[in-house]
């Protein structure tokens, strides 16, 4: 990504300090970015776009429970059907508030794009208040930060 993939005002996810900031100022490769009440400068690399997501309308969930690593739960969904993919992560983002886990990684693969579509749109249609990125150099994995 460079300086015209942003914009002042933006809400970016800090990589390195694992923090979201906005964006005051862009500068080729320097980011000046407002952390709470604290301005800081990032190289351009370090930061990736954010994505509001809101809460969940679901009921009960269904599927296997994920697996607890470090402060973060991970799930793969390679070969699962759209509806069993939002059923699982459904049970992801509860089984990581139940835990008070805050970052979730979830492993879609890239093939033919329906998982990534599909729970793109779940996110963007819930009502939780967490944020979504890709990771850098993966677009087949994507990290949710509750």
């Amino acid at each position: 990504m460079n300086e015209n993939d942003f914009f002042i005002g933006q809400k970016v996810r800090a990589t390195s300090l694992k923090k979201n900031v906005v964006i005051k100022k862009i500068n080729s490769d320097v980011v000046t970015a407002i952390l709470g009440n604290i301005e800081i400068k990032l190289n351009i690399t370090d930061i990736v776009p954010v994505t509001k997501i809101k809460k969940s309308k679901s009921g009960r969930l269904n599927s296997n429970i994920p697996t607890a690593s470090d402060k973060e739960l991970s799930a793969d969904f390679h070969g699962l059907k759209v509806d069993e993919c939002i059923e699982r992560l459904e049970k992801l983002i509860s089984d990581a508030y139940i835990q008070k886990i805050g970052r979730l990684k979830v492993v879609h693969g890239i093939g033919t794009g329906k998982l990534s579509s599909a729970i793109k749109k779940y996110i963007n249609s819930s009502d939780l208040d967490i944020s979504y990125y890709y990771k850098k150099n993966n677009l087949g994995e994507i990290i949710i930060e509750l």
